[in-house]
């Protein structure tokens, strides 16, 4: 998947649509074309995604997302434990994540 459909269905998932406009701490941003979408390649993009899938809960399972080194890892927890969904690494630490981000998100539309 290249990086422009990866961005849509971020958005997608974050309910946004082209046109949108919404506030950020310093200034606002907009979506009036795919290419405005930085999900890939900047931090205050990526982690409100991050936050918004450790707030989802499917019954009694909740998400959590592990960043650290170059490795991204994205685990269901359940009362009967926890189970690793997805793991990327990349050379890039925001790129694991982005990767991860977005496998999260293909299995999450298909549940």
């Amino acid at each position: 998947m290249d990086t422009t459909e990866g961005n849509r269905k971020i958005a997608g998932f974050m309910n946004l649509k082209q046109g949108d406009t919404w506030q950020v701490w310093n200034g606002h941003r907009d979506y009036s074309d795919v290419s405005d979408l930085k999900y890939h390649s900047e931090w205050g993009w990526i982690m409100p995604v991050v936050e918004h899938i450790e707030s989802i809960n499917t019954g009694n399972k909740m998400h959590t997302v592990v960043i650290q080194h170059s490795q991204c890892e994205i685990f269901q927890e359940s009362e009967s434990g926890k189970k690793l969904l997805f793991f990327r690494e990349s050379a890039k630490k925001i790129t694991a994540v982005y990767l991860a981000v977005v496998a999260f998100i293909e299995w999450y539309q298909n549940q």
